[in-house]
C-alpha cells in the first residue's frame, strides 16, 4: 500500500554516511540507496497504487539528494497532475537545491509556483531566496524578501539577520 511505498521512499531520501568512518563505502550505499528509490517510485506507479503527497515529497528529496532540483520540481508538477495539493514541505528540495546552486532564476519559478498554489514560504524558504538575490545582486528580489520576511517572521535567526547584513554591509545595496 502508499504508505509502506511511503517509508520506503523516505529511507531511500535519508543521506548516509555523515558519521561514518568509511566515506566511500557511504558514497557507494548511499547512490545504490538514491537509485532504488527511483526504482520504488516507478514500481509504485506500474502498481497503479495512488499516490499521496507524501511520495511525491519523498521522491522529491531523493532527486534533491542526488542533487537534482530540476527532477524534483517536474515530480512537483507531476503531483499537481495527480490533482494532489502540495505543501511546503514539497516544495524544499526543488527550492533548496536551486538556491545551493546558485541558480536564482529557478529558484524564483518555484517561488512563483509555491504563491500561485497558495503555499506560504517561512523563514527558511525566503532565506534562501535572499541569499541566492544577494549573490545574484537582483536588488528588487533583495528587497522582496525582505519585505516578505517582515511580513512573515516575528525574529529573524542569526543566519538570516547574517544574510541581511552581508547585502546592506554591500557595495550594491
Amino acid at each position: 500500500d502508499v504508505e509502506h511505498y511511503n517509508k520506503l521512499l523516505y529511507l531511500c531520501s535519508v543521506q548516509i554516511g555523515n558519521d561514518g568512518d568509511n566515506g566511500d563505502a557511504d558514497v557507494g550505499v548511499s547512490h545504490l540507496g538514491l537509485q532504488r528509490g527511483f526504482e520504488i517510485f516507478q514500481q509504485m506507479l506500474n502498481d497503479q497504487v495512488e499516490p499521496n503527497e507524501a511520495t511525491f515529497t519523498n521522491a522529491a528529496r531523493v532527486a534533491a539528494a542526488k542533487d537534482d532540483p530540476d527532477m524534483a520540481f517536474e515530480l512537483l508538477k507531476q503531483m499537481k497532475n495527480f490533482e494532489i495539493v502540495p505543501r511546503l514541505r514539497s516544495y524544499g528540495p526543488a527550492l533548496f537545491g536551486f538556491c545551493k546552486r546558485g541558480d536564482a532564476v529557478k529558484a524564483y519559478e518555484v517561488d512563483a509556483d509555491m504563491i500561485e498554489s497558495g503555499v506560504m514560504a517561512e523563514e527558511d524558504e525566503l532565506s534562501a531566496l535572499l541569499e541566492v538575490s544577494v549573490e545574484v545582486k537582483n536588488e528588487d528580489k533583495v528587497y522582496e524578501m525582505l519585505h516578505r520576511l517582515r511580513a512573515v517572521v516575528r525574529q529573524v535567526s542569526e543566519s538570516t539577520l547574517k544574510i541581511i547584513e552581508d547585502w546592506f554591509n554591500s557595495e550594491y545595496a
